[in-house]
């Protein structure tokens, strides 16, 4: 994990945050068993940031796996003058 963490901070990457549900995984077992984290995030850089400030990310509900989806959802993109969506 440690290895994980520096590359991170290598490359100045931030944690989007997230909506929904506080954890992204579990073991599935019941009761006092069940063991939840929050093991999945989206990181992008400062650039992507600015140019997606309005972006946001959702934490779905556990379908057919013990992780959670993740979906990104972002606007326009900011500071791009001339540019058309289709």
């Amino acid at each position: 994990m440690s290895d994980f963490r520096e590359v991170v901070a290598s490359l100045n990457l931030l944690d989007m945050g997230f909506q929904g549900s506080k954890y992204t995984w579990s073991n599935g077992r019941p009761g006092n068993e069940n063991i939840q984290s929050r093991l999945d995030r989206v990181l992008a850089t400062t650039q992507w940031h600015n140019l997606f400030p309005s972006h946001m990310v959702h934490h779905r509900p556990w379908l057919h796996s013990d992780h959670s989806p993740l979906i990104v959802f972002f606007d326009e993109i900011q500071g791009l003058e001339g540019t058309h969506k289709k």
